[in-house]
């Protein structure tokens, strides 16, 4: 059985541990753990859904309408992501870290059949 001042002595210790771990904070994590990859930051940030609005001609800029109600103008620098949406149409602006669309995606709402009717 171990002496009361070894059992002071032991909880000391561990409380000196836990004090010292909570003072380092984030320093013991490597920078390189910390670091979020290139494509997976700030993903949240960077992805607009809404409705088509309009379509300005030869594709250039598009304003869709945000599920909180918002009315936002893109200016697209690649005309060929809008070639297939309409005003109207539900879509997801994929931002690249400069703001600019990386990616559109039209999303289209699946048709439901009809339950079996029971008798």
């Amino acid at each position: 059985m171990k002496s009361g001042c070894e059992s002071i002595v032991r909880k000391l210790l561990v409380f000196v541990l836990i004090v010292s771990v909570g003072q380092i904070g984030l320093h013991a994590i490597p920078a390189w753990a910390q670091k979020t990859p290139p494509d997976r930051a700030g993903d949240h940030a960077n992805i607009i859904s809404g409705t088509v609005e309009e379509i300005a001609p030869g594709l250039t800029k598009v304003r869709i309408k945000t599920d909180l109600g918002q009315s936002l103008l893109f200016e697209v620098t690649n005309p060929e992501l809008l070639q297939d949406m309409a005003a109207g149409d539900q879509i997801t602006i994929e931002l690249n870290q400069e703001g600019k669309e990386k990616k559109v995606t039209k999303m289209t709402i699946p048709e439901l059949k009809a339950p079996p009717r029971t008798k």
